[in-house]
């Protein structure tokens, strides 16, 4: 509880020493936080040990579903857009069976990466699915506004599109206007929050 302590503080040096620490001594949550940290922070090898360190514990339950959604995450993160969908998509399916406020934000996190992968992946459907689980799920930045907003133009929902854009980041919404050679974009609402 240090490590989280310091990552919160924005002291990752010492969040990732007593993480390691105690991933050495076996706590698969110090692997967990170590590998939340370290994808975050850019650092894909890493993680990608802090990963492997857990594929031989056997996890199950709530560990399990961080496990995946973070090897998703890492995936999408090294472009790898169909292996993230995969193990996105097992997170999603093994975390719908508990209520609490952790799991159900990981499996939140799953909706969104796996949206943005099958965005890659030009599965626009599939994207807008997770995209609109994502959304109903409890509150969102501008970007995410932007980013659901994005997924349900290119699927073909105009309405949806536009309510998420009038919330969207305004920059990013003119940006790809402009990209999408459509001035329509975006276009449902004359304020958009910053």
């Amino acid at each position: 509880m240090r490590g989280v302590s310091y990552e919160r503080t924005g002291e990752t040096s010492g969040a990732l020493a007593d993480y390691a620490k105690v991933g050495h001594q076996g706590d698969v949550r110090g692997l967990l936080y170590s590998a939340n940290l370290h994808i975050e922070r850019g650092q894909f090898g890493a993680a990608e040990a802090d990963l492997g360190r857990l594929k031989s514990m056997g996890l199950s339950g709530r560990d399990r579903v961080i496990q995946l959604t973070l090897i998703g995450t890492l995936r999408l993160e090294q472009r790898q857009y169909m292996m993230a969908a995969q193990n996105l998509e097992r997170a999603i399916d093994e975390g719908s069976a508990f209520g609490d406020p952790t799991v159900r934000g990981r499996v939140r996190d799953a909706q969104m990466n796996a949206a943005q992968c099958y965005f890659h992946l030009g599965d626009f459907g599939r994207a807008y699915d997770h995209a609109v689980a994502y959304a109903q799920g409890g509150s969102m930045s501008g970007r995410d506004h932007y980013t659901v907003g994005l997924i349900a133009y290119l699927a073909g929902d105009f309405t949806t599109a536009d309510a998420h854009l009038a919330q969207a980041d305004a920059n990013l919404v003119a940006r790809a206007a402009e990209i999408l050679d459509d001035p329509s974009f975006g276009a449902g609402s004359g304020e958009w929050n910053q």
